[in-house]
């Protein structure tokens, strides 16, 4: 009689046991919570038209999954609480009783199994809608195409010969750089750095990351290598998903990796699902990394030589803050942006950029561009951005809870290029050049030439 009973109650408890735990992903959440998306609805509407996204981005789709998400979790909570309560009176019955109440549990098993499943399903659909709504937008950012932008200052503006030749003709005539090799090698898009231009590379690399840390920014070496889900919980989603800027690797054991963009990615994750104390913000660091970006779909003159290409190196400026500090932080590294290239010697331009320039995590963004003469154009060397909470509610990155009110508040992000290497040598060699060709040397720079004024056609 023992066994018997012994053994029901073992299948009894295991038809009971529950088989949905109802938890968030670790990453790629929405930036904001349900209620406060039906409350500014109309505002994010408005948000989303503004900045001109090709993804089909519907909201009131996303609050009905989440209604209906809400309906079902009840539905199982009531589900769970009649179990529990199956649970209490099978273990009052006699053996005949608890036959009965075997077949009962073993249907209200199904009956959870289905709900739970349903409620799965539906939690990820909305929260896949709601993850794809960008972030909202600062009030003083114009509207409108990069035309719109609204130009701030011009900066160490001068006269050019008329014979500006464009970077690929004097770097190739300086043996700088080489395309054809490289394109043998790894395919269009990627080159060698080699004399001057490798020496270059390492010049500005040092004084950039030498500078972030006199402005108070930890040196990091970051991965290449991050998760696909972190990717795409920082922001980094194409808005046309025709043209996706990442790349993906995989081996065995790690099938959903991707090649870092930037090493915004890896900073920004380095306090995944942690609690930063606010005496400890606004906490900075200059992540030195290569980048890797796809460029589907970049054609044309603006595409030539190294302006865009498939890898390259950069320092790239990254700080969480508290929410209060984020455009503080914002202005700080586009003052050290301006100081870097003043130093340089740059004449460049200051950019507040357009809501349909704007990246989905970016509330507000700065572009800087430098001249180029040699394509008598305009061309974007650096960008700073304000993230908010879009990115840190995604990671989960958050403070201690406000112990007057209980709320969870979550730190802010703030990311700005430091350096990134190709486009600074573009803007070198075509601002530096002369009437017969030579390319003189920022004086910044000359000591890592043995003070040289000139770049060698040659090996150094």
């Amino acid at each position: 009689m023992q066994g018997i009973n012994s053994s029901i109650g073992r299948q009894f408890k295991y038809l009971l046991s529950p088989s949905y735990n109802f938890r968030r992903q670790l990453v790629g959440k929405p930036h904001f919570n349900f209620k406060e998306l039906e409350k500014r609805r109309d505002e994010m509407r408005k948000n989303i038209k503004e900045r001109n996204l090709s993804i089909d981005i519907n909201i009131d789709t996303a609050l009905e999954k989440y209604r209906e998400f809400g309906k079902l979790q009840y539905d199982v909570n009531c589900l769970r609480e009649a179990k529990t309560a199956l649970s209490r009176k099978f273990s009052r019955a006699d053996k005949e009783e608890k036959g009965k109440l075997l077949i009962e549990a073993q249907a209200l098993k199904v009956q959870i199994q289905e709900k739970e499943d349903l409620l799965s399903q539906t939690e990820k659909l909305a929260l896949n809608l709601a993850s794809a709504i960008p972030n909202f937008t600062h009030p003083s950012a114009p509207i409108g195409n990069q035309e719109t932008a609204r130009e701030l200052k011009i900066v160490n503006q001068r006269k050019y010969n008329d014979t500006n030749r464009e970077h690929v003709e004097l770097c190739l005539q300086h043996k700088m750089v080489n395309f054809s090799s490289a394109a043998q090698v790894s395919g269009a898009k990627f080159y060698y750095l080699e004399n001057d231009g490798a020496l270059l590379e390492m010049a500005l690399t040092q004084i950039a990351m030498l500078e972030a840390v006199k402005a108070g920014f930890t040196p990091t070496l970051t991965p290449d290598v991050v998760r696909e889900d972190v990717v795409t919980a920082c922001g980094f989603n194409p808005r046309d998903p025709v043209h996706n800027q990442t790349f993906k690797v995989s081996f065995p054991g790690h099938p959903d990796l991707c090649l870092a963009a930037t090493s915004e990615i890896p900073l920004a994750a380095y306090n995944l699902n942690a609690i930063m104390e606010k005496q400890t913000l606004p906490s900075k660091k200059a992540g030195l990394s290569h980048c890797f970006r796809a460029e589907a779909g970049s054609t044309g003159s603006e595409s030539r030589g190294l302006y865009r290409v498939h890898q390259f190196t950069k320092v790239e400026l990254f700080a969480f803050t508290a929410p209060e500090d984020s455009e503080k932080i914002t202005n700080e590294i586009l003052a050290f942006q301006e100081r870097f290239f003043s130093s340089l010697g740059l004449h460049y331009r200051v950019l507040e950029m357009p809501t349909e320039e704007l990246g989905a995590s970016a509330f507000q963004k700065y572009d800087i561009e430098a001249w180029l003469p040699g394509q008598n154009r305009w061309g974007e060397i650096s960008s700073t951005s304000n993230c908010t909470d879009y990115q840190s509610r995604r990671l989960n990155i958050r403070m201690p809870k406000d112990p007057k009110t209980g709320k969870v508040e979550f730190v802010h992000t703030v990311n700005g290029t430091g350096c990134a290497i190709p486009r600074i040598i573009v803007a070198i060699v075509e601002q530096y050049q002369d009437k017969d060709g030579r390319i003189a040397i920022p004086e910044l720079l000359r000591p890592y030439f043995n003070n040289r004024e000139f770049f060698n056609p040659a090996n150094p």
